[in-house]
Formats: structure tokens, C-alpha cells, sequence
């Protein structure tokens, strides 16, 4: 997947807005992609096979979609943010999930033995909880993604694009 979605990339790096087949390349609008969007879709590229795999083209199925949606919502909106964190975003996941009740636990149980009001310790809770990506990066992440797809499919690569029908909306997130 990630060796054809860096072809797809480099064409859109070239002018072409893969909208019609017999599409002229625009410089201009390479040079405005590459300026303003190249690293958001690399990233949405990244963020995926690390979640589903660096499958071939022919093997991305619904499954996928329907995995990539599910752990893309649980993923912290921090992650990519540190040079120095070089795991996974399915790691990162996994270790965000296991690490932030235990957090909140301790938490909620130092402030119920200082006395804290109930309003308090919740307000505290809600703080204290990690944040992650927001609808609007997960719809880059995903419109991204379709794009890619639906190339694929133009191009007679795959026989449909997996994400269709399985985008998230901002009120399913």
C-alpha cells in the first residue's frame, strides 16, 4: 500500500488533481500540495499501515476500514508529536489504554482522601483524561485515505475502494 500511495503522492506533487483520466498536470497546484498538504496525507499513509498493516493493495478489504476507524478514534491526538517516541500508533493505543485508567484510579483516590467534593474530583477526571484526535483530523485522515483509493480503483488496481461507505462522520466520532 505505502509504495503505491508514494506514487500517488508524487503525481499529485506533479499538478494532477486525479479527478479525470485525461488530466493535464497543473505545477502550480503540485507545488501548492506539496507546500500545504504532502505531510498531513504522508501521515494519514503512516498512520494507517501502522494500524492495519503494510498490506498489498489487493488484500485491503472492509476489515481494514472497519479497524482503522475503530482504533483511529482511540488514538492520543499528542502522537507523532515527539521525535524522540518511536512507537507505533497501534502501540501507542494499545499503551494509552492500558496506562490512563490506572492514571484516573490514582487520581480519583488521592482527592476522595483529601476530602475533594464529588464536582471537584469529576472536573479533576476530566482534565487529567488524554485527549484524542479530534473528528476533524480523523475525516483528513479518512478523506485522505479515500482518495488514495479511489485511484487505486480508477487505475483497476482493486476491484472496490474499501472505504466507501465507511467514513466516519464527525457525530459518529
Amino acid at each position: 500500500f505505502t509504495e503505491f500511495a508514494d506514487k500517488y503522492l508524487a503525481l499529485r506533487c506533479k499538478g494532477y488533481t486525479m479527478r479525470r483520466e485525461d488530466e493535464t498536470p497543473h505545477a502550480a497546484t503540485g507545488v501548492n500540495f506539496e507546500r500545504t498538504s504532502l505531510r498531513n496525507w504522508q501521515s494519514s499513509v503512516r498512520v494507517f499501515t501502522e494500524i492495519v498493516g503494510d498490506l498489498p493493495l489487493s488484500e485491503m478489504s472492509k476489515e481494514e476500514v472497519i479497524e482503522f476507524n475503530k482504533l483511529i478514534q482511540r488514538l492520543p491526538a499528542n502522537f507523532g508529536k515527539s521525535s524522540r517516541d518511536d512507537r507505533s500508533a497501534r502501540q501507542y493505543i494499545e499503551d494509552t489504554d492500558e496506562n490512563e485508567p490506572h492514571k484516573i484510579a490514582a487520581l480519583i483516590e488521592k482527592l476522595a482522601k483529601e476530602g475533594k467534593p464529588a464536582a471537584e474530583i469529576e472536573d479533576a477526571v476530566a482534565a487529567a483524561q488524554i485527549l484524542r484526535l479530534s473528528a476533524t483530523t480523523i475525516k483528513r485522515h479518512q478523506t485522505a485515505l479515500n482518495s488514495i483509493f479511489e485511484h487505486a480503483l480508477s487505475q483497476g488496481m482493486i476491484a472496490s475502494n474499501p472505504f466507501k461507505g465507511r467514513l466516519l462522520t464527525e457525530g459518529d466520532v
